[in-house]
């Protein structure tokens, strides 16, 4: 389950335009295996970010992750989000874009997500992306199980897991509340950091912004901010 490169043929097709979720979602599959529940191929939006997200695959000659359960689901549904996601999903099969798992032991594909994840979290860089409210707990809990296992935060791969936004055509993080996280440890963190426009405007940026770049700067690390938070602070 590394993220070795994967020698495939296929490339970017003509025409394909890069978009600020294209390159977060190639960021994303070049660093992670990435996963994807049946709730968010079912999601109303699915349509809108499926473009960017094979478009990132291809570029990264990554693959996304599906279980088995999950294209069963697909086949009995018999909504038009349905149909819509199970043809690229076989579309995705044949390119070499989608990788399909499971057996016949698997109870259905929450469950066999939730044992993959279990049985690699730490070891490997995994991410989801689900609607699945309790699916997501689950998985992050077994963040907090790497932690006692007394591996620093820093030296272990913790697992993410992304929604598709009801209201727009992005993915994003599960709301967990309020965190205080140190700077320094952020900078170790096998994560991918971007930062908005609310956080640039803050009247505290100015401070923070010192020790976030000379950590970053140290740990070798990069900020991502997206062309539309750009054109945000020229206005």
């Amino acid at each position: 389950m590394s993220k070795e490169s994967k020698k495939r043929p296929h490339s970017t097709k003509p025409g394909e335009k890069e978009t600020g979720l294209r390159r977060f979602i190639g960021n994303l599959v070049s660093r992670h295996n990435v996963f994807i529940d049946a709730s968010s191929l079912l999601h109303k939006r699915f349509s809108k970010i499926e473009p960017d997200l094979f478009a990132a695959l291809r570029e990264k000659r990554q693959c996304l992750i599906v279980p088995q359960r999950a294209i069963e689901m697909l086949e009995r549904d018999r909504s038009v989000e349905a149909r819509y996601a199970l043809e690229k999903i076989r579309d995705g099969v044949k390119e070499g874009l989608v990788d399909v798992f499971g057996d016949d032991g698997d109870e259905d594909a929450g469950s066999a997500l939730l044992s993959v994840f279990t049985k690699h979290a730490g070891h490997y860089p995994l991410a989801l992306i689900t609607q699945d409210g309790d699916l997501t707990e689950d998985i992050l809990q077994l963040n907090d199980r790497v932690s006692l296992q007394g591996v620093p935060a820093w030296q272990s791969r913790k697992v993410s897991v992304y929604r598709i936004d009801d209201g727009s055509n992005r993915l994003e993080v599960p709301g967990e509340g309020r965190r205080f996280v140190d700077v320094k440890q952020l900078a170790r963190e096998d994560l991918l950091l971007f930062i908005d426009t609310s956080t640039l405007l803050q009247s505290r940026y100015r401070a923070f912004e010192e020790e976030l770049f000379t950590s970053l700067r140290n740990e070798g690390k990069q900020l991502f901010v997206l062309d539309r938070v750009v054109g945000e602070l020229k206005l």
